[in-house]
């Protein structure tokens, strides 16, 4: 399945600090197993908590920001995935400005999942069930040329090349035993 940042609705947060974007979404039954979405984060303030989900993320767009919470606090930098229990209850300090954050949450009970930045030129193969966000330029996936902002979740194993001075956010999902 492919998606498009550019065509994705855009959802207000709450406390009117910035927009999601749901860009895919796994179920098993009316279970969440993963939800991938796109944050457009613009103003610092409290982060929306979630019981029970781990989340990972990405910033794909502006300096980052860090996160405070009350054990921890996490510095979340351009282009380095982060991952951390959506359950504490964070606040966001922006750091230059606002970001854009790729966010992979994920039932840690029924998902294991990673998330990694491919730099190109590069190539990388998998077996595993994937996310591909092309960040910037293009990426190649099977037979599939993705733009700048769009995706694919794909099942079944995949070949993936990353084109010359493009980046790529990669996530990987297993089924825990």
């Amino acid at each position: 399945m492919r998606f498009d940042l550019n065509t994705c609705p855009k959802q207000p947060w709450k406390n009117g600090g910035g927009t999601t974007q749901e860009l895919a979404v796994g179920y098993s039954g009316d279970a969440l197993l993963w939800r991938l979405s796109m944050a457009q984060i613009l103003a610092d303030g409290p982060y929306l908590v979630f019981p029970g989900l781990r989340r990972i993320q990405t910033i794909v767009e502006g300096a980052g920001l860090h996160l405070s919470g009350p054990d921890q606090m996490i510095a979340v930098r351009p282009l380095q995935p982060v991952a951390f229990d959506g359950a504490v209850s964070f606040y966001a300090a922006l750091r230059d400005g606002p970001c854009q954050a790729l966010n992979l949450m994920f039932d840690p009970t029924r998902v294991q999942a990673d998330m990694t930045v491919l730099f190109g030129p590069q190539c990388w193969s998998g077996i595993d069930e994937t996310l591909l966000y092309c960040a910037r330029g293009s990426v190649r996936c099977g037979a599939e040329t993705l733009a700048q902002e769009a995706g694919i979740h794909c099942t079944g194993p995949v070949d993936i090349d990353v084109s010359s001075g493009a980046v790529a956010v990669l996530a990987t999902l297993k089924p825990v035993r």
